[in-house]
């Protein structure tokens, strides 16, 4: 795993629309499973989707949200000023990857502090990228936190933040990603700016593989 932005120009565009996103939409990425939700076996959730399924579902723990395929719009293939040939286009048929898996963890004392967890594919190989949602009032722009996969430390500098989060994006390699959705914990910490004091979030993964495999087969 490294971090990374990946597929810079479909990335910006993602990022943009994760504020507008928290500005503009429903936010449903609040509710949090049910304890019948929960306690539904993941596999058998996910082996019950369509292939074409849009719309969302509870996997264990997380959240799938799916939204119609869209193409990629197509540029005119005509080179640049030097006269070098065009970039490679997507494959026949390619639709921008319109699946992601999230969890949204709340702060018991202080439920408008919440930390979110959103997993989606990115570019014409599909490479998976998290990215994670702070609490504006309580980091900035620039601080660092740490996500630990099971033993792993991987950092996650804070990237942006706008008025309603923080954010910060990592992306998993090809050859990582068997050993990444085998994780048995997954854990985030930061410094508080207000109390000074180490924030740790667990996120909890009853369904992680399952949700992310589904998600996987949706965007091919």
């Amino acid at each position: 795993m490294r971090n990374s932005l990946i597929g810079i120009a479909l990335a910006a565009v993602l990022v943009v629309a994760l504020f507008a996103a928290a500005h503009y939409g429903a936010r449903p990425s609040t509710q949090q499973p049910t304890a019948a939700e929960q306690n539904k076996d993941p596999a058998a959730v996910v082996g019950a989707l369509k292939p074409d399924f849009v719309g969302q579902v509870t996997v264990g723990d997380w959240r799938m949200n799916c939204t119609k395929p869209r193409s990629l719009p197509r540029q005119p293939e005509t080179g640049n000023s030097a006269g070098a040939t065009p970039r490679q286009g997507p494959p026949p048929g390619w639709k921008l990857p319109h699946c992601s898996v999230y969890q949204t963890l709340k702060n018991p004392s202080n439920p408008s502090d919440e930390v979110r967890m959103t997993l989606r594919r990115m570019g014409f190989q599909g490479v998976l990228a998290i990215f994670l949602r702070y609490p504006p009032e309580i980091v900035e722009n620039g601080d660092m936190s740490t996500l630990r996969v099971d033993s792993k430390d991987i950092p996650m500098p804070i990237r942006t933040c706008a008025a309603r989060f923080c954010l910060s994006i990592m992306s998993v390699k090809k050859v990582d990603e068997p050993d990444f959705l085998k994780a048995k914990s997954m854990t985030l910490s930061f410094t508080s700016r207000v109390s000074n004091k180490e924030i740790v979030v667990p996120f909890k993964m009853h369904g992680f593989a399952e949700a992310v495999g589904a998600m996987r087969r949706m965007d091919k």
